[in-house]
């Protein structure tokens, strides 16, 4: 009884683990740092940054900087939730951020064109200040 109830409780543990699909990932040349580039649009629905020189941005007026599970920009940092590849080597970005005391989610369209990182706004949620924590006496 014992050896079937083991058995059991392995299948459950495993179940999950082999109908698990594997997670997507954002390409190498997506990951580093990038500055804005001179010939983004501001204020449209996309950003175009250029390789940085440099891994720390220096002598960019913005810089981004992107990794497996988050970006990070000017005053902002968002954590990656999911990611999905569309047909166009295009990716699409689910994310949580944070910046200026709040957090707003944003789905984005991350793609690389003429070596080049174009980031297009697709949705993103109106940001809503943090909650200060009072501490309790």
């Amino acid at each position: 009884m014992r050896m079937l109830f083991g058995f059991a409780v392995v299948s459950m543990l495993m179940t999950p683990a082999l109908s698990a699909q594997p997670q997507t990932k954002l390409p190498a040349k997506m990951i580093g740092t990038w500055c804005v580039g001179e010939d983004a649009a501001s204020g449209g629905a996309s950003t175009i940054y250029h390789r940085s020189k440099n891994s720390e941005g220096i002598g960019c007026s913005e810089v981004l900087w992107v990794r497996q599970n988050r970006y990070d920009g000017n005053e902002r940092g968002c954590t990656i939730k999911k990611i999905e590849r569309l047909v166009s080597s295009a990716y699409l970005i689910r994310a949580v951020c944070q910046g200026e005391r709040s957090t707003w989610t944003e789905v984005s369209k991350f793609q690389i064109s003429d070596g080049r990182l174009v980031i297009a706004d697709v949705q993103s949620t109106t940001p809503h200040p943090n909650r200060a924590r009072r501490r309790l006496p």
